[in-house]
């Protein structure tokens, strides 16, 4: 069971990843209209999948390092599937 401590330090870790992304999203968009028509291609549970499996294992990282591995894994698979649904939509080369 975690201590209060790692919890509260979890939480925080994962709203400063949610923020990060976050902020890194919107430069990106601003930069890229590309980018931001093919984010918004994606279907919901691919950005349900990086707030709510990608992001906490990457914040759970500041707590429990072990989490780096699977954190990484995680992302590389959503990465591959979303690099999928968008050369199905279309909207990058086959």
């Amino acid at each position: 069971m975690p201590r209060l401590s790692e919890l509260v330090i979890l939480l925080l870790a994962y709203a400063a990843v949610l923020g990060g992304v976050a902020i890194l999203n919107r430069r990106e968009f601003d930069r890229s209209p590309e980018k931001r028509m093919r984010y918004r291609s994606l279907p919901l549970g691919y950005k349900l999948a990086c707030r709510l499996v990608v992001a906490p294992q990457c914040a759970a990282v500041a707590v429990w390092p072990w989490f780096t591995i699977s954190g990484m894994i995680s992302y590389a698979l959503l990465e591959g599937a979303c690099f999928r649904c968008y050369r199905k939509s279309g909207l990058l080369p086959a």
